[in-house]
């Protein structure tokens, strides 16, 4: 799936939401849609929230410690809200890897000219940030959620992946996880990932949908 000349040339139109606004979108009842869309308002910075635990899992690969137990240990020194969340993240990252055989992966940092940060689909704008990028014989790309209160579900999973992948500039084979943090349970790539895209875009489309009365309340009120 590639990007139209249209929806290239509206991107300053286009709503522009976060991958994980995107993702509580996508698991919300249809009666919470609309709040899932009223709450993309506020700010919230998850980038510098989770830097500090991106940063710990790529200086883990970088220098190809054999199990993440040190990892989990220097979760342990965080404090305020970061302790829990941290250290769930961190032991759930550490068993994710131990089963996919990835312990011995280095992280690459893909550049601008490999990694699209900004996809429209659907006439909304979607900053992509997954946590880990790992290359090895392929491109493996892990994005953690972390809700508490909603579990992953594999259609919600599968769109996620499928439009991280459409993020990637083809350079190698790319393989995408989804680990559920809370529940310590990983969802793999399907091999139909124009399905996926599809229903997303539809997604898409409702938020967009949903964005535009809430705007056309506002104004009115």
């Amino acid at each position: 799936m590639t990007q139209s000349t249209s929806e290239t040339e509206t991107r300053h139109k286009a709503p522009r939401i976060t991958l994980t606004q995107a993702t509580h979108f996508l698991l919300a009842s249809n009666a919470g849609r609309q709040r899932a869309v009223s709450d993309c308002s506020k700010i919230i910075d998850f980038n510098t929230y989770w830097s500090p635990m991106r940063n710990a899992i790529a200086s883990v690969h970088q220098t190809k410690i054999p199990n993440l137990q040190e990892l989990i240990d220097e979760t342990l020194k965080q404090r305020g809200r970061k302790f829990e969340n941290y250290t769930i993240a961190a032991r759930s990252y550490s068993l994710t890897t131990d089963s996919l055989g990835l312990n011995g992966e280095k992280v690459k940092r893909l550049q601008s000219n490999g990694f699209k940060p900004v996809l429209i689909i659907g006439g909304l704008s979607i900053s992509v940030n997954p946590e880990v990028v790992l290359a090895g014989d392929k491109i493996y790309i892990q994005k953690l959620y972390f809700g508490k209160d909603i579990p992953m579900t594999e259609v919600v999973a599968q769109q996620i992946m499928a439009l991280i992948n459409w993020s990637i500039i083809p350079e190698n084979e790319s393989m995408s996880f989804l680990n559920d943090v809370w529940r310590g349970k990983v969802f793999q790539q399907s091999a139909d990932q124009n399905a996926s895209l599809e229903r997303l875009t539809l997604n898409c489309k409702s938020f967009v949908s949903i964005s535009d009365a809430l705007k056309r309340q506002s104004g009115a009120a």
